[in-house]
Parts: C-alpha cells; sequence; structure tokens
C-alpha cells in the first residue's frame, strides 16, 4: 500500500515515517492454522543507520486469528530493526510480549510471547518465529 506523506502523518505523526502493514498465514500448536495482521509505523530518519526504530500509535493495530475465529489482540510495541548476519536476510528484530486480550475461547488468556522475525527487503517479506506459554 502506498500513501502520500501527509496519509502516512495522520497515521504515524510528524517526522519521516512509514506506514507498515504486514499480513500472513502459518501454523501454532495451540491455535491450529492462523492468519497474522499488523501495522505499525517505522522511523525512515533512522533507515540510514541501519537501526531502524519502530513504534505503535493509536492508529495501529496487530491481531492473530486462530483456527477457530477467535482473536488475540497483541499489545502496542516499540523496538529496533537492525541488519543481521542470517543467511538470506537483510534485517531481524528480537522483542518479548505479554498477550492478555482475545474473544472467545482467548478472552482471559496471558500469553508470554519471544518473538523474532527475519527481513528481506526485496521482495518485502517477513519470517516470524515466535514461541510462548499460554495460560488460560
Amino acid at each position: 500500500m502506498n500513501m502520500s506523506p501527509e496519509e502516512v502523518a495522520g497515521f504515524c505523526g510528524e517526522g519521516p515515517f512509514g506506514y507498515n502493514i504486514q499480513e500472513g498465514t502459518g501454523t501454532a500448536t495451540e491455535l491450529g492454522t492462523i492468519s497474522y495482521y499488523a501495522t505499525f509505523c517505522v522511523d525512515l530518519s533512522t533507515f540510514e543507520s541501519g537501526q531502524i526504530e519502530y513504534f505503535s500509535t493509536e492508529n495501529t493495530e496487530a491481531y492473530i486469528i486462530a483456527e477457530n475465529s477467535d482473536t488475540l489482540f497483541l499489545p502496542a510495541q516499540t523496538g529496533i530493526i537492525s541488519a543481521t548476519q542470517e543467511e538470506g536476510y537483510d534485517a531481524e528484530f528480537v522483542g518479548e510480549m505479554v498477550i492478555t486480550e482475545g474473544t472467545g475461547r482467548y478472552r482471559d488468556v496471558q500469553l508470554e510471547v519471544s518473538a523474532t522475525g527475519l527481513v528481506v527487503m526485496q521482495p518485502e517479506r517477513t519470517d516470524h518465529n515466535w514461541t510462548g506459554t499460554i495460560k488460560f
């Protein structure tokens, strides 16, 4: 999705920011086949340094839809996307989060997650690897 600087500013605030949209599918032991959707902002002024900052605003969202159609809502995130030595990839990000909001079976869930994302810049692709434990 290409957005004008004015449209991005509406989502991410003032500055040289990019608005990133990620959509994908995968599998998870407790969730079955999943769909993933996330939007977040990146600070383009940090791009040249090789340490790209990313952040969430009230205009960004992230969630996972499980095979049974229940949803897990991911908390707002901030962090750094940095260069990687991983062969075949350009960048990576590593982080941790606690998911406490969901629907249906996951309404009162607590899910502690360690996440790694490996990024290929062209064509744009991110491979996610998340590990964690669901507590009901």
